[in-house]
């Protein structure tokens, strides 16, 4: 089997249920992947080999919804067996992809037993977390890397707005479809981007241009810059 990490499976296994419909999105929460469709959402977790760790995991998310997959490469001349009475009891799906396939296969093994759609403050966080996405920027698998988040793509959206723009006022940033939370964003400036011009009016930083021209989300930044 060709050298790959668990990043690679992504991509097959996003275009698998983005044909199916739903919105994909990576690194949720410390969630490898979520997929929602229609209310319901689906946990996906991506490891190498069927191990322990994997178990570990997908039990967890089970408290957050019941439709949880353990995403896993299927290898030549493997006996499934095990593994499907596993998750079998364990009432969680399992999902392969052929890596050794140039085109990536992806294939469900088995479903998982989901009688119910949870609804605690924990699976509504996650939920909240993806729907808030308006793109997947990240990868599943991805490792001690930043992570598009929906509060970083809110400030991208500001930052954003602003360099097209040039200085603005927090209710003149909303006009133009920032969130609601801009005046927070703007006042705690997390990654340093803003700074304010005037009495409630704002513009970039140096590190804000930056983040524009050269920053490491450049999927998102031309996104919001087309807007």
């Amino acid at each position: 089997m060709p050298d790959f990490s668990e990043k690679d499976m992504y991509m097959p296994v996003k275009r698998f249920f983005e044909d199916l419909g739903y919105d994909v999105r990576s690194e949720v929460m410390g969630i490898d992947a979520t997929a929602v469709k229609d209310g319901v959402m689906l946990l996906l977790e991506f490891k190498k080999s069927f191990n322990m760790t994997l178990l570990y995991q997908v039990i967890d998310r089970q408290k957050i919804s019941r439709h949880v997959y353990a995403v896993i490469p299927k290898k030549r001349g493997r006996d499934f067996k095990n593994i499907l009475h596993i998750v079998k009891k364990l009432e969680i799906g399992l999902i392969t992809v052929e890596m050794e396939d140039t085109g990536k296969q992806v294939k469900i093994e088995a479903e998982p037993v989901a009688d119910k759609t949870l609804d605690n403050k924990r699976s509504r966080r996650v939920l909240n977390e993806s729907q808030n996405r308006k793109i997947d920027g990240n990868l599943g698998g991805s490792v001690n890397v930043k992570l598009l988040t929906a509060f970083r793509e809110r400030s991208i959206k500001i930052a954003c707005t602003l360099y097209k723009q040039g200085e603005m006022t927090v209710a003149e940033l909303k006009k133009f479809g920032c969130a609601k939370d801009t005046a927070n964003i703007l006042r705690n400036n997390f990654y340093g981007w803003f700074y304010m011009v005037s009495k409630g009016v704002f513009f970039l930083t140096e590190e804000g241009f930056n983040e524009i021209e050269d920053g490491t989300f450049k999927e998102a930044v031309e996104y919001y810059l087309k807007e």
